[in-house]
């Protein structure tokens, strides 16, 4: 029952095709980088920040954030990543392949990544 003021970073497709499907364009808008939605957020100037994790989790880590109350709620969308390689490297792509593989059965992603995070 409450309009949302909801900012997402400008440039992502995703959040750009998809947060229109579920909000209206006037409680949506885009800023150009974590630090000013963060800003938004805790001037009251906003209630929601939508972002990637990997690019929003460092910058709460930073000094001017580390202490301010805000906090992650939840998931929206987990997105597939994809690997390249230069051609320089084609000779070990089969090898590397494999690896990658073996590491996201064995689960270990999401453990480095929690690693990472603390």
């Amino acid at each position: 029952g409450k309009d949302w003021r909801v900012n997402y970073r400008r440039g992502v497709k995703l959040f750009e095709e998809k947060l229109p499907t579920v909000l209206s364009p006037e409680a949506l808008e885009a800023i150009n980088a974590p630090e000013q939605g963060f800003k938004k957020l805790l001037s009251g100037r906003t209630e929601i920040y939508v972002d990637i994790e990997a690019v929003a989790s460092p910058v709460l880590q930073t000094e001017a954030f580390a202490q301010s109350p805000i906090i992650r709620i939840g998931i929206l969308e987990q997105i597939a990543t994809h690997t390249f390689l230069h051609k320089s490297h084609q000779d070990r792509a089969h090898a590397l392949a494999d690896v990658l593989k073996a590491m996201k059965e064995e689960g270990l992603f999401g453990h480095y990544w929690e690693r990472a995070r603390e």
